[in-house]
């Protein structure tokens, strides 16, 4: 069970960090980025982008980049260098620091969404699950994490807000950073019985993440739920697609080789799924 929660947790994390920094935020003067491109560490860069709305970046000099989300200045980039430098450059955008001191608070709360953080003094966990007017029916409040943006990676911190609100441990109610993602977990027994009746979920790296009605006339596959999905992204790991089934209150995961069905043909493996079936499909890390 355990596992499984962990399972749940990443895949919702992959498309919760994704929209928040990447769907709702459009860059600002001042911001500060950290873009990487795989296997060329001269092209590694860290800058804040000008009051002009310009960033430096190597061999493509002076970019617009204010007004655009991480993912369309990270397709600006890609452009840029496959047009005159590389074949198929993998860049990858992270801000370090928002110009705007926002939090995103996201999950099993009332109101997901974006909050400015207080000017005259730190902004706590709990602060901001209140700011979203605190958590709903289907929180599990003891898994709650915050995803940060460190060195251009993530980093995880898990939080019990039951040890700050019942066992009065007031130092684990977490100051928050600008950019910040307040992730509440949600009960995964309470989130399938509510809504996965006769859907399924696609999460992580496919172009459309989110919840889809299933086929009433015949049988829905993997590969259909994927499509359904927009497909795979640019950064998909095929081979380590996941299904998270409940079966007699217990759940199972089902490892799906993608690679299998699409390139030997083995249509046999193209599971078909069952109501509130979570596909999940992870990042490749190179």
């Amino acid at each position: 069970m355990k596992s499984v929660l962990t399972l749940f947790f990443i895949a919702f994390v992959a498309v919760m960090a994704q929209g928040a920094q990447e769907l709702d935020y459009h860059l600002q003067p001042e911001d500060i980025l950290s873009i990487t491109v795989h296997e060329q560490p001269d092209l590694t860069t860290r800058v804040r982008i000008t009051s002009e709305g310009k960033i430096s970046f190597p061999l493509l000099g002076k970019i617009k980049a204010a007004g655009l989300t991480v993912s369309k200045l990270k397709d600006k980039i890609q452009e840029l260098l496959e047009k005159d430098y590389l074949v198929n450059p993998q860049v990858h955008v992270f801000i370090d620091e928002y110009q705007v001191k926002q939090i995103s608070v996201l999950g099993a709360v009332k109101n997901q969404g974006r909050y400015d953080m207080y000017t005259e003094r730190e902004t706590t966990i709990l602060e901001a699950i209140a700011m979203a007017g605190g958590f709903n029916d289907e929180a599990a409040m003891d898994n709650t994490k915050i995803i940060r943006s460190e060195d251009g990676g993530r980093r995880v911190i898990q939080v019990r807000v039951t040890d700050i609100t019942k066992k009065g441990q007031k130092e684990k109610d977490v100051a928050l950073k600008p950019g910040d993602i307040v992730f509440v977990s949600p009960q995964v027994d309470v989130f399938v019985a509510k809504y996965g009746m006769k859907q399924i979920s696609v999460l992580g790296a496919v172009n459309k993440p989110g919840k889809y009605d299933m086929n009433t006339e015949r049988e829905t596959t993997i590969l259909e739920a994927i499509a359904m999905a927009g497909g795979f992204s640019d950064v998909a790991s095929e081979n380590g697609t996941r299904i998270i089934r409940s079966e007699d209150g217990k759940k199972r995961v089902i490892q799906i080789r993608v690679t299998d069905i699409t390139k030997k043909g083995l249509k046999e493996k193209d599971v078909v799924l069952k109501p509130g079936d979570i596909i999940f499909v992870p990042e490749s890390f190179f």
